[in-house]
């Protein structure tokens, strides 16, 4: 037996109106979801992750959320790798190979094994003049190092192909030049090149990390205020 409806009541009307509330929560929800902002997981793929497969994955709506105490946090920005390997930070782990699961700084990776090969090739036997010194030293690390500071400076995009051939051509002048400094430790000529070629990459890389988090700061403060706003 059923209970009696309510005075002036429609029989259903409670139901649709529950009925036409869930649709429009639902109508909302999707507008909500259809209008979410896209998560750029570029970087995420450049560490070999997805957006589910990391436990501290952005929010799709709210890709960079604020923590209790206000501070800005990026799940990307979590190291597992030590810098003395990487020699890079998180965010740009797109610079590094990945050996037995860790993130291994790329250019290094090339160049440091190659330069001993090299530095063993050039004193086997008789057949390295020296007078090729200085060219080699001066000129092979030459492309590396202008795209090391065009990269630091944001004027080309980085290429691993790129990388990996002009560390390469760098590493037979760093082989070089080691056999040079085994034999004498105040050689000149290696000690200007290093000098110059140093303080190039040094200076570009100081530009370009400066410049690099002037402009996260930005994009963070204009975030913030956009959420702040939408509040």
């Amino acid at each position: 037996m059923t209970s009696p409806s309510p005075e002036g009541a429609v029989p259903g009307s409670e139901d649709e109106a529950g009925n036409g509330i869930d649709q429009t929560a639902r109508g909302v929800g999707d507008a909500n979801v259809d209008h979410a902002v896209p998560l750029d997981d570029s970087r995420l793929r450049a560490l070999g992750l997805t957006g589910d497969q990391s436990e501290r994955r952005p929010d799709p709506q709210d890709p960079m959320a604020a923590t209790d105490e206000g501070v800005w946090s990026d799940p990307l920005l979590v190291a597992d790798t030590p810098m003395w390997l990487s020699h890079h930070p998180p965010l740009y782990y797109d610079r590094c190979a990945r050996v037995a699961g860790l993130h291994v700084c790329r250019r290094c990776l090339v160049l440091y094994p190659l330069a001993l090969v090299a530095g063993v090739v050039v004193t086997v036997g008789n057949w390295w003049n020296s007078s090729w010194d200085p060219w080699v030293l001066w000129l092979f690390p030459l492309p590396g190092v202008v795209e090391f500071v065009l990269d630091n400076l944001g004027v080309v995009e980085y290429r691993p192909r790129r990388q990996v051939a002009l560390s390469a051509l760098g590493a037979v002048a760093a082989g070089v030049g080691y056999t040079r400094y085994l034999r004498d430790f105040t050689d000149p000529l290696v000690w200007s090149v290093v000098a110059v070629y140093t303080a190039a990459c040094l200076s570009a890389a100081v530009v370009g990390g400066v410049r690099r988090q002037r402009s996260y700061l930005e994009s963070v403060t204009d975030r913030s205020s956009t959420i702040g706003g939408d509040r």
